[in-house]
């Protein structure tokens, strides 16, 4: 079973994600609302792949998040965001994200 970790600011929407996900038959292994909570947590978890808000809770945004991730593990990272704008997207791919 596919493992995915969750990183979503609002609850709600990190709820509905799970739920669409368990439908589809992925497990979640954690949800968290900012980046230093996965950063914290990531070690020894195993997680095949992070979906990921760009805009969260705390200091670090999802790309600050992405690239931090990036440097120490080689998990698949997939950006979430309603924000659609050239600076975002530019910034977003500069971290070659899975998608």
């Amino acid at each position: 079973m596919v493992k995915v970790i969750i990183v979503e600011d609002e609850r709600m929407i990190a709820e509905d994600i799970k739920n669409s996900l368990i439908s589809m038959g992925y497990e979640v292994a954690a949800i968290y609302a900012c980046g230093e909570d996965i950063l914290a947590q990531l070690s020894g978890t195993e997680v095949d792949v992070i979906l990921l808000d760009i805009m969260l809770d705390g200091e670090l945004t999802g790309i600050d998040t992405a690239r931090l991730i990036n440097k120490k593990y080689d998990i698949p990272i997939i950006f979430l965001t309603a924000y659609a704008d050239n600076a975002t997207i530019h910034n977003a791919s500069a971290v070659t994200p899975y998608a």
